[in-house]
């Protein structure tokens, strides 16, 4: 997806944020932005929304622009693409329609595409779609898994005590 929005999309997000801006400062309540974010069709999790108000409250004053409403609203956007078209990969390997596709096929499917992708990094990645090792991967869950970890905010690191000399 674009980083730019559609005219439709840009007006959608204003309206919904509008909704629940009652005096026009372009600031709602951290507590109204999942009901804003449902009512344009996405369904965060309560941790989400968490990680949302850490990173967009950074002064936690339990507010947030919209300008930092519409940032988040993108990078939602752009998960969503990218999740559909790693679901749609896996599906191609996906003869039963299970929901899972052998380690086998995707091993060599991966070699034979990825010429810069070493066995061992092969390997290392499998293990992580299939930690039991029962020669699957249910692809939905990793999926999930990989598109959390590459849009989740970075943690910041958190500042230790100075010892006294």
């Amino acid at each position: 997806m674009d980083e730019a929005l559609s005219p439709e999309q840009i007006l959608a997000f204003k309206k919904a944020f509008k909704l629940f801006d009652d005096n026009g400062d372009d600031l709602i309540p951290l507590s109204e932005l999942g009901t804003v974010m449902r009512a344009l069709g996405q369904n965060p999790t309560d941790e989400e929304l968490d990680e949302y108000g850490k990173e967009f409250d950074p002064d936690n004053n339990g507010l947030i622009y919209y300008e930092g409403f519409q940032a988040l609203m993108i990078r939602r956007l752009k998960k969503d693409d990218r999740e559909e078209e790693m679901l749609e990969a896996f599906r191609a390997f996906d003869r039963e329609g299970t929901g899972k596709v052998k380690c086998e096929d995707i091993r060599e499917s991966f070699l034979a595409l990825c010429k810069d992708l070493t066995e061992d990094e092969l390997e290392e990645m499998l293990k992580e779609m299939d930690p039991e090792g029962f020669g699957e991967i249910d692809y939905i869950s990793a999926v999930k898994k990989m598109i959390t970890s590459q849009t989740a905010p970075p943690k910041k690191a958190k500042k230790g005590k100075k010892k006294k000399k």
